[in-house]
C-alpha cells in the first residue's frame, strides 16, 4: 500500500492508523506491522502514531481485533447460509461451514490470520494453570496455533447446538 498522497492533518487519526495497519498486515503478517511504517503510509509523523498507540503491541492488538471480527463475520455468514430443515443435520452442516470459512480465511488472508492468532512479541502468558509464564508465540486465547481450530470449534459449539434446538 503506497503512502497517502496528502498528509493527514486532522480528524480521527486512530481509525486511519488501524486501517493502514490492517492493510499492511494483510500483505506482511505481524512482522511487517511497525508503527513508524504505518505512520509513514498514513502520511503522519511517527510521533503522531505514538499519541494513539503506546507501542507496537497495542497497534497489533487492534489489528488482531479487526482480523478476528472479519473471521467471525465470515464464519457466521457461512453458518447462516445453511438452510437444512432437520435440526441435527443443520447443526452438523453449520459446524462444517464454520470450519470451511475458517480455513478459507486462513488461505485467502494469511497475513491477517497470522496476526489474529499471534500474541504481540514479548507478551507474557501462562502456559497452563500453575505453570510459570513464558514468552512464546501463542494465540490470543493462550493456545498454540496448532490448537486454534479446536478453540474456534469449541467456542462455537454451544452456539451451534443452541441454533440446532427445536424452536
Amino acid at each position: 500500500m503506497p503512502a497517502r498522497s496528502q498528509p493527514y492533518h486532522h480528524g480521527n487519526l486512530r481509525p486511519v492508523l488501524v486501517e493502514t495497519a490492517v492493510e499492511l498486515a494483510r500483505s506482511t503478517g505481524p512482522d511487517g506491522v511497525v508503527l513508524r511504517e504505518v505512520a509513514r503510509r498514513a502520511g503522519v509523523s511517527h510521533n503522531a502514531a505514538y499519541r494513539h498507540f503506546e507501542d507496537r503491541a497495542a497497534l497489533l492488538a487492534e489489528v488482531a481485533d479487526s482480523a478476528m471480527a472479519q473471521l467471525e463475520e465470515a464464519m457466521r455468514a457461512r453458518a447462516d447460509a445453511v438452510t437444512e430443515a432437520d435440526p441435527a443435520l443443520r447443526a452438523v452442516r453449520r459446524l462444517g461451514e464454520t470450519g470451511r470459512a475458517y480455513v478459507h480465511f486462513a488461505i485467502t488472508e494469511p497475513g491477517l490470520f497470522a496476526v489474529a492468532f499471534t500474541s504481540p512479541e514479548g507478551a507474557r502468558i501462562a502456559t497452563s494453570p500453575g505453570m510459570a509464564s513464558s514468552t512464546v508465540a501463542r494465540s490470543r486465547f493462550g493456545f498454540s496455533c496448532a490448537n486454534t481450530a479446536s478453540v474456534c470449534f469449541c467456542a462455537l459449539m454451544p452456539l451451534t447446538m443452541r441454533l440446532a434446538a427445536p424452536s
